[in-house]
């Protein structure tokens, strides 16, 4: 069973080399812990020795001797700075995460902003420029009324000329048919010799 327990302590190491390569300031903190846990698991090895050996005495002090006990609260404290260090950079990408949500957030609602401005902009040229559309159509109403009246004007005075002009005609149709008519009369009076027409 030891010989399992070194190597899952083994690999376990491994794992915090690995985690901690790009962190240079904790390798002298990673070298201590991995001298700590060298003469911890030494001493176990002894303490497991001298127990098989039949000296069981001997194997106690050896794990109540004050050196054993420093190198087990140097493992912890080691191990707390680890987790010190962890924590505070989960705290910073907390942070920066943080941060990005907010500025995600800040442009999302910037993004809002500027459609709705936008789509408002936009509302207001359509109304500006049915405004425009209905102020054409008013005043093209107002010309077309006053071109009506104009022409009705023109019209009546055309009609009333051509009535005018009508009267006149029938007034010498009329004067030129009795012209017409004496001159036939006058005419036959002297073709017959009548004196009187009667």
């Amino acid at each position: 069973r030891f010989a399992g327990g070194l190597k899952t302590v083994a690999e376990s190491l491994a794992e915090l080399d690995g985690g901690y390569a790009d962190a240079r300031q904790l390798q002298p903190t990673l070298l201590a812990l991995h001298q700590a846990v060298k003469i911890k698991l030494d001493a176990m090895a002894q303490t497991i020795r001298l127990r098989d050996e039949g000296q069981a005495e001997a194997a106690l002090a050896l794990v109540a001797s004050d050196h054993v006990l420093a190198q087990m609260d140097t493992v912890r404290t080691l191990t707390a700075e680890l987790l010190a260090h962890d924590t505070r950079q989960r705290d910073a990408h907390r942070a920066e995460l943080q941060t990005a949500l907010v500025l995600n957030r800040l442009g999302v609602a910037a993004l809002s902003l500027i459609g709705l401005l936008a789509l408002y902009f936009y509302l207001r040229q359509g109304q500006a420029a049915r405004s425009h559309q209905l102020e054409l159509k008013r005043l093209a109403q107002a010309e077309r009324e006053r071109l009506e009246i104009e022409v009705r004007q023109r019209t009546d005075s055309l009609d009333s000329l051509g009535n005018t002009t009508a009267a006149i005609g029938k007034g010498f149709a009329i004067g030129s048919a009795a012209l017409t008519a004496l001159a036939f009369f006058y005419t036959y009076k002297e073709t017959t010799g009548a004196k009187a027409l009667d």
